[in-house]
């Protein structure tokens, strides 16, 4: 009978190392994916003050446009929460989509080689941002639901694992320019 009960012990502490580990591989898969999408986003920040300078030169009337943009670029690389990540990220993809569509109305801009090349490398780094948030919200969807499934959200309340928030955007994929 006392091996039954230790057995069931040890059977217990296995199972929980085991959702404790899960869990933990999780939330550390989150963070190295949110750590992902913080590095496209710089890259996107980095890549915006370069176009908004080429296409002054041919647009220089429509400077609401380009100041709308630099100001929510200034906003967004200021956001340090996940939550202001993705509020900030939201609207200056916005932004970039009026930017997109008043540079479309100059055709010598779309010519410039250092303007379509630079355009080319923001419409990369957008595809790869929106892979990293749909990775993202993949990890965190599989951290919630085994984090509020019976018996792992014992573990979970145990070891006072935090909720983690999902990526949420609304479609704003910059639009299919000709370039």
């Amino acid at each position: 009978m006392l091996y039954i009960i230790i057995g069931l012990i040890l059977l217990a502490l296995v199972w929980s190392m085991v959702v404790f580990n899960t869990l933990i591989r999780l939330h550390t898969e989150a963070s190295e994916a949110l750590s992902l999408i913080d590095t496209f986003l710089k890259k996107r920040y980095d890549l915006i003050p370069n176009l908004v300078t080429i296409a002054k030169e041919y647009a220089s009337h429509e400077q609401e446009v380009f100041i709308k943009v630099a100001e929510l670029r200034s906003h967004s690389s200021q956001a340090a929460t996940p939550q202001e990540i993705m509020a900030s990220g939201v609207l200056l993809s916005q932004a970039l989509i009026s930017f997109f569509g008043v540079v479309e109305a100059y055709p010598e801009l779309m010519a410039n080689q250092q303007f379509r090349r630079l355009a080319l490398s923001l419409i990369s780094i957008e595809k790869d941002l929106t892979k990293s948030r749909r990775y993202y919200n993949g990890v965190v969807r599989e951290y919630t639901s085994l984090s509020r499934q019976f018996p792992h959200l014992i573990i979970a309340h145990l070891f006072q694992f935090q909720a983690l928030s999902f990526f949420e955007t609304t479609d704003t994929a910059l639009p299919s320019i000709s370039l």
